[in-house]
């Protein structure tokens, strides 16, 4: 192993082209978006359906546990999942 390690530093640019505020294909209206919630700690899916509800979302489940997600994912289709990755 060498005795400096040397740190690479790396660039880019971006060109994006401005798109129309709304598509034909997506509403942007997020009170018609459904959500689940998947965190296994009781506190945090409160937060987070809190939040959710403050940004005017109507739709709204959650589910403490991997399996509950799956069962909740088989019955219907989601928009949106916040997940929490370390359950």
């Amino acid at each position: 192993m060498p005795d400096k390690l040397k740190a690479s530093c790396y660039h880019a640019a971006i060109t994006t082209e401005q798109r129309p505020a709304q598509t034909p294909c997506m509403d942007n209206s997020i009170d018609k978006l459904k959500f689940l919630i998947v965190d296994d700690y009781v506190d945090m899916r409160s937060v987070l359906q809190n939040m959710l509800l403050s940004f005017g979302v109507q739709n709204i489940d959650v589910a403490s546990n991997g399996k509950e997600a799956i069962s909740a994912i088989e019955k219907q289709r989601y928009d949106v999942i916040l997940c929490d990755y370390n359950l």
